[in-house]
């Protein structure tokens, strides 16, 4: 049960439900530990972008389940192992298999489930994006956006690389799709302010279900509300603009560098109206938006 929840937690509800029979058909017992053991012992760097491309081929292990194209072994190892090193080399072997959906959902899923600032989460990252930018199918890519954003616990910060990443048609084609199923509330507001980015830059008006979920934003905590404060201009709230702002640069489910984005781009607004030391915050906070707030100015 250890292995099932650990797997549903990286790949996603979804996404089990359709490879569970697969995954499970009369699996014969394995020595993961043995099998990681052989991996670890491969000489597989994964220091730097690309080793995992080319240092998996190391491991007997591995390539004797491509050469089987056990698609389930390899996803199973990704799930009960913990070491990096071993997750993403099976991430690359099962890339050799003919499963590109199992691929790009796991690919889709390490990237979110971990802060793609550090360097096992990005190499992830760099990986679907490559497969975005060499024209996999946008059907198959909207497919597997929607199974690995239904996950609820996601990274937050991971998800907004995402959103910023991929093609702002491929995102708007995703949102409007009236048979798209709920996802993450958080990565799905990172969508919708992205777009609206993108309208305001073609000076063209946003979707009617754009504007609509935006505007919905303001009574859901977290960062739908902090896309909504982003986005919006103090005067068209006024005067209740300044209780949201507070709420936001209070909520401690927002990461300061999301703080940071936010402080500078409503920095004339802070600075004449909000008094940081009434701010229920952590005092590293307060000083990040104090240094904010003194970058941005520098910057003018």
């Amino acid at each position: 049960m250890k292995a099932v929840s650990r797997l549903v937690e990286i790949i996603g509800v979804a996404f089990w439900l359709t490879w569970a029979p697969f995954a499970f058909a009369e699996e014969a017992p394995r020595n993961w530990g043995a099998i990681e053991s052989d991996i670890l012992a491969s000489k597989i760097l994964g220091t730097a972008s690309g080793t995992f491309k080319r240092d998996w081929t190391n491991s007997q292990r591995l390539l004797s389940l491509v050469a089987d194209r056990d698609a389930s072994a390899l996803i199973r190892l990704a799930n009960v192992s913990t070491n990096p090193i071993v997750i993403y080399s099976a991430y690359y072997a099962l890339r050799q298999v003919e499963s590109v959906d199992m691929a790009l959902d796991l690919g889709m899923a390490l990237a979110l489930r971990g802060d793609v600032t550090n360097f096992h989460p990005a190499v992830a990252l760099a990986q679907v994006m490559e497969d975005h930018t060499n024209g996999l199918s946008r059907t198959l890519f909207k497919a597997a956006l929607t199974r690995a954003t239904r996950l609820e616990n996601i990274n937050i910060v991971s998800a907004q690389h995402l959103a910023r990443r991929l093609s702002s048609e491929l995102l708007e084609d995703w949102f409007e799709d009236s048979s798209r199923p709920s996802v993450n509330i958080d990565f799905e507001a990172l969508v919708t302010w992205r777009l609206l980015e993108k309208a305001r830059q073609n000076t063209k008006p946003a979707s009617t279900k754009i504007l609509a979920a935006m505007e919905g934003y303001s009574r859901l905590p977290g960062v739908p509300r902090y896309v909504f404060v982003i986005w919006k201009e103090p005067q068209a709230l006024a005067p209740g603009f300044e209780k949201l702002l507070k709420m936001v640069m209070e909520d401690p489910g927002i990461p300061d560098s999301m703080i940071s984005i936010l402080t500078r781009a409503k920095r004339k607004f802070i600075t004449t109206k909000i008094d940081l030391t009434q701010l229920r915050i952590s005092e590293s906070r307060r000083e990040q938006i104090k240094y904010s707030l003194v970058e941005e100015k520098d910057e003018e």
